[in-house]
């Protein structure tokens, strides 16, 4: 297949060394414009489908130990001028062959993600409507077209009729702007990628926008002005030069750029002569720069003329105009009319705001159907929460929680019929527990039903209906209900009042919680006693902690039948929740868990909650993550708060793969439902490059299941529900494919708290990698040893190796040792570190030969010559240092 994604690469000068796994980290399109006469692909037609080949399950690392680390030299030769610079230039040698290296494993890694889809049969994952577009521009980019490529990664990038794939539309851009594509290297330097998650890889736009530029390319021009006016992507901040570049791409007729410099004639100008030639881009930039210059007649006439040409965005904005009067009369018709049509042309905001008025009849008749379809179709399309929040909320509207029909979501529930009919015959408590039932379900409408429910059981007088019906109430609803509740002797009303009426002040509700426990009121008593044990402010009232009385009166509720004082007994015996501040409370996990069992069982929420998670703790098969699952849902019905349970429903599911598949299997398999909508692309494709061999895609779908754990996000996942199992399967997998980097992650999962840590297995790791030549890998395995075997000798072996391989953060932690008892061993290691352009060593080390001290010799050229280095590898502090010196 002749292709240019598999021939030679030109040479791109501005390098940094690829990250963790390079661009994997992405965001979503920058701007709003999106295809929505698409339907969104259908699902798998199973949940759970085999891969057809997977590749070898590696399940468990090796227990081999770490091997050893050539020693530096014990005789290290006196540095003069002339050994400094040979040294110099043997690392720069150095440094260009790994970032060459970088670079060539950059360009690998997006090379196997378009080659996974330039596959004929990926055709098949688009909508039918789109498959023939998709189809052509996927063997235009396969024979060395690319700007079919580029327009493929905008089909990926907007989810134009297939799942959204961000980092494979970099991929494909990427390499579209590598072999001269205008349209791959603009959509390329678009990439959130560059700009949010601290972007590991090469620039290549950055080349290619210097070279158009000498080529008169105006918009190149532009793009290289905007990049040296902030100093971004390599680029040196030079804002002469911003200008000089500006007034270039203003005369070769690029109407921004003529803006930027105050030019606004010019602009104006181009514009005009450009929207003549019937360019819709012109017509629309010229709409806004009149209406800039308030010139409000002659930027709507361009707005039409934009809109007639196909500008989405300039049917937008005289929707707009017309919807809120701004230079025209005010008229919701033709504001209908325009927001339709800018609809029609992929604007999101145009489709939002149109089902909008069809809901509300501003303008229209209402049409609730018509409201309901362009949601639902606007969320198929583009997985748009806001869209789909919208569907949800008219379809809910229609829906009579009083019908049997409302119960469709509870087929499955044996009690739901019979819980139907004694509400229906005016049970209020059936009423209630029906509504819980919808509560805990997550169906569409399960929250719009359970709602109505507990309305429907108040009204008929059920004060647990009251009390579920007031968490959904809100402000001077909520007050009324819980003052009529309170009233009527409800717990829930008065604790209501006591918690949040912002009628009276934090000192009046306090007042309330102990004049209630006084009166017996158990629920008052519960939260008094958690007020007095965490203490702080209530409101604007300080309470000061008392420990001994919090427990008393948690003790006085649990043993009176409420169940939250056997919750806060069992969270001061938590060796997990225990503090320092009930120190002389014994910690007592037994004991603990016998209290939240308790208090489970006498129906208290946190009490089920505190059980739920002290069962998923240990859980690791089916059964024990059932009951887990179990405890949450009868908290997520006590509470409504249901994120834990169906966290727990999805590792129970978890488990029963791993079970069947083995971990590495289960993590393979083509199941979506862990993630949310907008993830699905990007894992379907880690996934099938995982079971292809491709190393960096398992580490890319492992970090998706780990990162809730590495870094608090949980990318993609739904309700949290990370598994550094299945990440460290994959890990592991990536490892014993050869990629080194997977060691490192099959590693560094070790080194968390807890029972996450081990240090052992760790070490092996790191270790492997180094051996790898992998430089992060050396740097980890030397912080164990500094840190955990505290063996300073041993790291500084592993530190010096990561060093000469350039790896900033080994070098950096070369230079820091300095407990060993070899001062020659430590410059050597300072040297090596300032040479690798870590800045700070060179400082430390020209000081030192400065002053001829830590038994070196007193020689200040070789001090500035080290500065130097510093300064040239950006360290500020080295060119200071070096300035104040330059007499001596």
């Amino acid at each position: 297949m002749k292709t240019f994604l598999t021939g030679a690469v030109a040479a791109i000068g501005l390098v940094l060394v690829i990250g963790r796994v390079g661009l994997a980290l992405l965001g979503t399109p920058a701007d709003d414009t999106v295809v929505v006469d698409a339907a969104e692909p259908s699902p798998p037609t199973a949940i759970v489908k085999e891969i057809n080949e997977p590749v070898p399950v590696a399940e468990q690392a090796p227990a081999e130990p770490p091997a050893p680390v050539a020693p530096i030299v014990a005789d290290i030769p006196p540095l003069t001028l002339d050994t400094l610079r040979a040294r110099r230039a043997d690392v720069l040698e150095r440094r260009q062959v790994a970032a060459e290296a970088a670079l060539a494993a950059e360009i690998a890694m997006h090379q196997s993600h378009a080659n996974n889809v330039l596959l004929p049969e990926r055709d098949q994952d688009f909508t039918e409507d789109r498959r023939a577009i998709a189809a052509t521009l996927r063997e235009g980019c396969a024979n060395a077209d690319p700007d079919a490529c580029a327009g493929l990664a905008r089909m990926y990038e907007d989810g134009g009729g297939v799942w959204s794939d961000a980092p494979l539309a970099v991929s494909l851009s990427f390499l579209a702007c590598q072999a001269g594509s205008d349209q791959g290297c603009v959509q390329f330097s678009r990439a959130p990628v560059i700009e949010t998650y601290g972007y590991a890889g090469s620039f290549p736009h950055v080349a290619h926008f210097e070279k158009r530029c000498a080529e008169d390319h105006a918009e190149s021009c532009a793009a290289m002005a905007l990049r040296h006016r902030f100093g971004i992507e390599n680029v040196l901040k030079d804002e002469d030069l911003a200008e000089t570049l500006y007034r270039k791409a203003c005369d070769l007729g690029d109407a921004g750029s003529c803006d930027q410099i105050g030019e606004t004639a010019a602009a104006v100008a181009i514009f005009q002569a450009s929207c003549a030639q019937d360019d819709a881009a012109a017509c629309a930039g010229l709409s806004r720069k009149l209406r800039q210059n308030g010139e409000d007649g002659q930027s709507l006439e361009a707005a039409l003329k934009a809109c007639d040409l196909g500008s989405g965005q300039m049917c937008r904005d005289i929707a707009e105009r017309y919807a809120e009067g701004n230079g025209v009369a005010q008229d919701a018709a033709r504001a209908l009319d325009y927001r339709l049509r800018a609809c029609d042309l992929g604007q999101r905001s145009g489709c939002l705001a149109a089902a909008g008025q069809y809901e509300t009849g501003d303008g229209t008749p209402v049409d609730l159907q018509r409201a309901e379809a362009m949601f639902g179709q606007f969320c198929t399309v583009s997985d748009d929460g806001e869209g789909c929040a919208q569907q949800r909320r008219i379809h809910m509207a229609s829906v009579d929680v009083l019908s049997a029909e409302a119960d469709a979501p509870l087929a499955d529930n044996p009690d739901a019929a019979g819980k139907r009919q004694a509400c229906t015959d005016g049970d209020a408590a059936a009423c209630t527990d029906l509504g819980k039932m919808h509560r805990a379900s997550f169906a569409e409408t399960s929250a719009h039903v359970a709602a109505g429910l507990f309305d429907h059981a108040c009204t008929l007088g059920d004060a647990d209906g009251c009390a579920n019906h007031l968490r959904g109430l809100r402000g001077e609803e909520a007050r009324a209900l819980a003052t009529q509740l309170c009233d009527a002797g409800v717990e829930a009303g008065c604790l209501w009042i006591a918690s949040f009426d912002q009628t009276l002040d934090g000192a009046e509700r306090f007042a309330l919680l102990e004049d209630g426990c006084a009166a017996g009121q158990l629920a008052l008593c519960d939260r008094l006693g958690i007020a007095r044990l965490y203490g702080g402010r209530y409101s604007d009232h300080n309470v000061p902690v008392d420990v001994d009385l919090a427990l008393a009166l948690a003790a006085q509720t649990c043993d009176g039948g409420h169940g939250g004082g056997c919750a806060t007994l069992g969270l001061s015996k938590d060796p997990d929740i225990n503090n320092d501040e009930w120190g002389h409370v014994p910690k007592d996990a037994a004991a603990a868990l016998a209290l939240y069992e308790r208090g489970c069982a006498l129906d208290d929420s946190r009490a089920c909650q505190m059980l739920g998670y002290a069962q998923s703790e240990s859980a690791t098969t089916p059964a024990e993550w059932d009951a887990a699952y179990h405890t949450y849902r009868k908290s997520c019905m006590l509470s409504g708060d249901c994120e834990d349970m169906q966290r727990a429903a999805i590792m129970r599911d978890r488990a029963e793969l791993k079970a069947e598949h083995g971990m590495l299997g289960a993590a393979l398999l083509e199941r979506y439902d862990d993630f949310v909508a907008p993830y699905h692309g990007r894992v379907r494709r880690a996934r099938r490059g995982c079971a292809a061999g491709q190393g960096h895609d398992c580490i890319l779908l492992g970090d998706y299941y780990y990162r809730d754990y590495a870094s608090g996000s949980s990318w993609g996942l739904l309700h949290n529900a990370s598994d550094r199992e299945l990440a460290r399967a994959l890990y592991l997998q990536a490892c014993e494919l050869g990629d080194p980097m997977g060691c490192w992650t099959y590693a560094d999962s070790h080194t968390g708290i807890g029972d996450e840590t081990d240090y052992d297995t760790a070490l092996t790791y790191f270790t492997r990698g180094c051996d790898a030549d992998h430089g992060l890998s050396c740097q980890s395995a030397g912080y164990i040893h500094e840190l955990d075997k505290d063996d300073e000798a041993t790291a500084g072996l592993f530190y010096s190796k990561g060093c000469d391989l350039c790896d900033v953060y080994a070098c950096d932690s070369l230079s820091g040792i300095n407990d060993i008892p070899d001062d020659a061993l430590i410059a050597e290691y300072r040297l090596r570190a300032c040479l690798n352009a870590d800045g700070l060593a060179c400082e430390f080390l020209a000081g030192d030969y400065r002053a001829g001290r830590n038994g070196l010799p007193k020689d200040i050229e070789v001090a500035k010559e080290l500065l130097r280095y510093g300064c040239e590898d950006g360290d500020e502090d080295s060119c200071s240092f070096l300035d104040r010196i330059a007499n001596e």
